[in-house]
């Protein structure tokens, strides 16, 4: 069964923050794949289908891949992927909790000039588990064997 991407409209099908932290976790700290990247900033999912924290959670092949533009004005344009918790974080000014979050995950480390990650993974890793308790999630039981001790 694949639990990556949404397929229906049910409410318990919409994304949360949590499935987008969990996937990242997955993604950026477990696996160590590498970062989404256009020639200016972060894409949901770039030419060689890497995808950013957010695109991890987003439907293969849906047009939400392709949006221009932070976290929260995806969430603005595409309303019925998200769940209610999102939804309700949504803040048109610039810098609000989802881009912020969208950031930590992912923008903040990387360098769009050489399309890796900024920081180490256990730096990434470190940040991330604030994320979840700022946003009162669930850390994965998988941790990374070359930063458990």
């Amino acid at each position: 069964m694949d639990t990556t991407h949404n397929k229906g409209n049910d409410m318990s099908d919409r994304i949360t923050l949590q499935k987008i932290f969990d996937l990242a976790w997955q993604a950026f700290i477990i696996e160590d794949r590498p970062p989404s990247c256009g020639r200016i900033a972060c894409l949901y999912q770039d030419a060689y289908g890497n995808r950013c924290a957010v695109g991890l959670a987003l439907p293969n092949y849906h047009n939400a891949l392709m949006h221009e533009g932070g976290f929260e004005c995806l969430v603005d344009e595409y309303p019925e992927l998200f769940d209610e918790q999102v939804l309700k974080l949504v803040s048109l000014r610039f810098g609000g909790p989802l881009n912020k979050f969208q950031s930590r995950l992912h923008d903040h480390w990387v360098d769009i000039k050489t399309r890796e990650w900024k920081g180490t993974k256990q730096e990434r890793m470190e940040d991330y588990l604030k994320v979840a308790e700022e946003f009162n999630l669930t850390i994965p039981a998988a941790r990374p064997a070359s930063v458990t001790a």
